[in-house]
């Protein structure tokens, strides 16, 4: 990194770079690319790759700002999948969004990578780059913040 030497030297660990690349060795010892290490995460034991996810909703509700899979952590420290859903149509749409999502997405995504819990917001929190500050979110969701002009619904609390 340029001109920042802690960064720099923090990037590497025994003379490797490391990227932040994940990969799953397989039976057949091939390696599997999984993610990166800050869009990944392990629910019950199994990845979720919130990017596959992410675009099928995106490709549904084009009008979204975003669409992010990220993990909360429940009462025992357990990781679970909630989803963030950004843009201000979103929010003018949150049962219809929040009922396909539940009612559908189970059909094409794995059981432990369908969200428990949906937050939508008005705006999703952005570097000076236009990238999504998926960290910021995670710290909130897991402290408890709430989000401005947002609504969480569980799937039992959808009618």
């Amino acid at each position: 990194y340029h001109n920042l030497e802690q960064k720099t030297a923090d990037s590497f660990q025994d003379g490797w770079y490391k990227t932040g690349d994940i990969f799953e060795q397989t039976k057949d010892n091939e390696y599997k690319y999984i993610g990166r290490n800050d869009d990944v995460f392990k629910v019950k034991g199994q990845w979720v790759t919130a990017l596959d996810l992410e675009n099928a909703l995106l490709s549904k509700f084009p009008n979204a700002e975003g669409f992010l899979l990220l993990p909360k952590k429940d009462n025992k420290g357990l990781d679970y999948p909630c989803l963030v859903v950004g843009g201000e149509r979103m929010l003018n749409n949150k049962q219809d969004v929040a009922h396909y999502i539940f009612d559908h997405i189970q059909d094409f995504f794995p059981r432990h990578m369908v969200p428990e819990e949906i937050y939508f917001v008005q705006e999703l929190p952005k570097n000076d780059n236009g990238k999504v500050l998926r960290r910021t979110l995670i710290a909130q969701l897991n402290e408890g913040q709430s989000f401005s002009g947002s609504i969480k619904k569980r799937a039992s609390e959808l009618v």
